[in-house]
């Protein structure tokens, strides 16, 4: 996530290579997270998400990450801040 710091909470992918996110949505869960003192943030990333295989059925698709750096590689970088965000809020 070129836009997304490490240790900052959990990513609301906004836009990626398969889906655009509302605005309306991502505020929505950006909310849900503030509103459980959840860190969140939202970005603009590469890559794409399962989810967005399902919008042709009407389905809404807010994909949602944790931060990464060096990703696909032996050499992954997470904080895992942000997963134990990212499970609070799924949770």
């Amino acid at each position: 996530f070129a836009d997304a710091p490490l240790g900052k909470g959990f990513v609301v992918r906004a836009v990626d290579n398969s889906n655009l996110t509302s605005r309306e949505m991502v505020d929505r869960v950006v909310a849900l997270a503030r509103t459980n003192h959840i860190p969140a943030q939202y970005g603009v990333t590469g890559g794409g998400n399962d989810g967005a295989t399902f919008l042709r059925y009407g389905s809404i698709d807010v994909p949602i990450a944790w931060p990464l750096r060096y990703s696909h590689s032996p050499g992954e970088v997470i904080d895992t801040r942000d997963l134990d965000a990212l499970a609070r809020i799924v949770a």
